[in-house]
Formats: C-alpha cells, structure tokens, sequence
C-alpha cells in the first residue's frame, strides 16, 4: 500500500517521507518513520501538524510503531490531519492511550504464544 506523509514544523519548515514496501513486512519503512528521517536531516526540530495519507489520498492511521515516533517527535498538541472538511485533531484524541484491560490482553496472549513456542520447541 502506498503511503505518504508530510508535516510542518514547529517553526515553519515542511518535511516529507514516503513508504518503502519490502517482502519482509518487519523490514517496510514506514511514511511517518522517513518523515522523520527527513526532520533529522534538515536540522531537527519538533512536528506542529501532520497528514498521512494512503495512495488515494485519504488521510490513513499510523500503526502502533510509528504513533511512539511521531509522539516523540511532536507530542500530544501534534495535530493530526483527519480529511477533507474536519478539522484537525491533536494526536492525544486522534490515539488515545490504551486501557489497562486492553494491556493486560496483550500481555496475556504475549505469555501464551511464548508457552506455545516453548512448548513447540520441546516436542
């Protein structure tokens, strides 16, 4: 799937990234993640506002991975570009953090596809 993302700069500057698929999915560079990259090599700095989009140019979520560096990068005034007609809205709204039930969830099936594991690796 296609990707792009381009955000403003706290102080005025636009930077731009766009994904790189690869046939190992761990190994994809991610829009948001080259956006970065294109922050660090124009200076730095902290992100104002964001739009990611898909290749039809409707805005499109981050994953999980890329909502911790955009939230390093920006923080939660970060403002999320949400379409066509709808206002912006800050990162802290636009991905709330998880509930404690939702962590103990993963964590719980992070032990059990461990056990899984373990035990596949006895057999």
């Amino acid at each position: 799937m296609s990707r792009r993302a381009c955000a403003i700069t706290t102080d005025g500057r636009f930077v731009v990234g766009a994904n790189v698929e690869n046939a190992s999915y761990g190994l994809t560079l991610c829009a948001e993640c080259s956006l970065v990259s294109d922050l660090a090599r124009v200076g730095g700095g902290r992100l104002r506002a964001i739009s990611i989009v898909a290749g039809d140019a409707k805005p499109i979520a981050p994953c999980g991975r890329c909502r911790q560096v955009l939230f390093e990068h920006g923080g939660n005034e970060l403002l999320v570009d949400a379409g066509d007609g709808v206002d912006p809205t800050r990162f802290a709204n636009s991905f709330p953090a998880p509930s404690v039930r939702q962590i103990w969830t993963c964590a719980r099936v992070s032990e059990l596809l461990l056990r899984s594991r373990h035990h596949h690796y006895e057999t």
